[in-house]
């Protein structure tokens, strides 16, 4: 095994994720894996991950090749898992099939499961633009009064639509929104992330 570094060229465009999860910036060669990041930093069953981890050889065609997988991740169960992330055109080359059929069974060979993630899974439907919108407030790490309030009150009720929040402590509904976005950043409230680009109209609880 070994580890592959990268480097900015003009090849590749390297971008920087900052991940609190993991309290470290995780670099990226594409921009499908850095919205992947944010699955990741987001996802409740994923305690840590590190992109461009070691690397491995796999035969092909009586060839000895060196393959770097994108991201390794380890689930709250411990378990880890090796991720590569492709643009779906890419995946359907017969050539691109046969290779990653053999990089599966070289990862098998160290326990490892490889899974190969395109963009119908990290761009479909409403999750990517909620993680986005989170990630703005991940950095905030003071607790406003406002934000005090808004937990108090969850805590009480359970559930709750933000724009109830907003009418409940007799503030703007801007306001309730920004102090739900940072509890969530957090985790400490929950919503169904897949049901709409988060507003006034969606339902947070503990």
């Amino acid at each position: 095994m070994y580890v592959r570094t990268l480097k900015q060229s003009q090849v590749k465009n390297i971008s920087k994720f900052m991940s609190l999860k993991n309290d470290s910036i995780i670099r990226t060669e594409s921009m499908l894996e850095f919205d992947m990041c944010f699955h990741l930093e987001y996802s409740p069953d994923v305690v840590s991950f590190e992109s461009q981890p070691q690397g491995f050889h796999y035969e092909y065609q009586g060839k000895r090749l060196p393959y770097t997988p994108d991201f390794l991740i380890t689930h709250s169960s411990g378990q880890q898992q090796l991720l590569e992330v492709k643009p779906l055109s890419k995946t359907q080359r017969p050539d691109f099939q046969s290779k990653f059929i053999q990089k599966q069974q070289a990862a098998q060979k160290l326990n490892l499961s490889l899974i190969l993630i395109t963009e119908k899974q990290i761009r479909t439907g409403h999750l990517l633009n909620n993680f986005k919108l989170l990630h703005r407030y991940s950095g905030l790490h003071s607790i406003s009064v406002t934000q005090k309030a808004i937990i108090h009150l969850i805590q009480k009720v359970n559930k709750i639509q933000i724009n109830q929040i907003a009418n409940s402590l007799n503030i703007s509904n801007g306001e309730a929104l920004t102090g739900v976005l940072s509890w969530l950043s957090k985790g400490a409230l929950q919503t169904d992330y897949s049901n709409g680009v988060i507003n006034g109209n969606s339902y947070v609880w503990l």
